[in-house]
């Protein structure tokens, strides 16, 4: 009697406890079902624009790398007009592209243009180079740069008059600011060409000595100094 009840007995616990397991089941259902009326539409929502700021993203860097290989592709033609004589139009299309131009090629374009001037003898080169060194939205490394390049602009192109007065600040600036600075071996040799127009000669032969043992010296800038050296009386 009692081995007929026990099998009895287990199978009523198994269908209990699966009538049990039943009605947790549509519980977790129903609520899932809840949540999904409540929150499912702001979910699809979520993920939608989740997919859409990726896909986006992809686009804009795929168009920005696609601008830039443009750009970069353009500002080497430029370069080419000019090596190739046809200064004018790359000075005005250099132009152009240091003002249209949104990526560091605008300065880029900018320091060209400058250059070109110089080459022409253009006092206009000293203002472009002045407009680098000064503006705020240049790097600092940039700005520095523009400055040393500012320097022999002026010693080159400036009126005497305007050169006396500002040479002593020119000398000053380089020694304190640009000297042993990133741009070092260029200020170096601006210095000395400061000492140069201001007719210290002595001065200027210790500057330029001074550059001939400063380390990662060019071959190009190093045969200057020397020419310079021995043609200082």
């Amino acid at each position: 009697m009692a081995k007929d009840k026990i099998p009895k007995n287990l199978n009523e616990d198994r269908k209990f406890d699966s009538f049990i397991d039943s009605i947790e089941e549509e519980i977790r259902n129903e609520n899932w079902q809840r949540l999904w009326e409540k929150y499912g539409k702001l979910a699809t929502c979520g993920v939608c624009a989740i997919i859409m700021a990726v896909g986006g993203y992809n686009m804009w860097q795929r168009q920005d790398l696609k601008d830039r290989e443009a750009i970069s592709a353009r500002y080497v033609e430029i370069q080419n007009l000019a090596m190739m004589g046809n200064v004018s139009e790359a000075m005005a299309q250099f132009k152009e592209l240091s003002t249209t131009s949104q990526t560091d090629y605008a300065t880029f374009a900018k320091f060209e243009h400058a250059a070109l001037l110089r080459r022409n003898n253009d006092q206009a080169a000293i203002s472009e180079y002045k407009a680098l060194f000064e503006s705020k939205k240049t790097n600092v490394l940039i700005q520095d740069l523009a400055y040393v390049f500012y320097v022999p602009t002026c010693l080159d192109l400036m009126p005497t008059e305007d050169l006396i007065s500002n040479i002593d600040e020119f000398i000053q600036s380089l020694k304190a600011k640009y000297v042993n600075g990133a741009w070092t071996l260029l200020a170096q040799e601006a210095l000395a060409f400061c000492y140069l127009k201001k007719g210290d000669n002595v001065l200027a032969k210790e500057a330029l000595q001074s550059l001939a043992k400063t380390r990662g010296i060019t071959d190009i800038m190093a045969d200057r100094v020397r020419v310079l050296l021995h043609s200082i009386p």
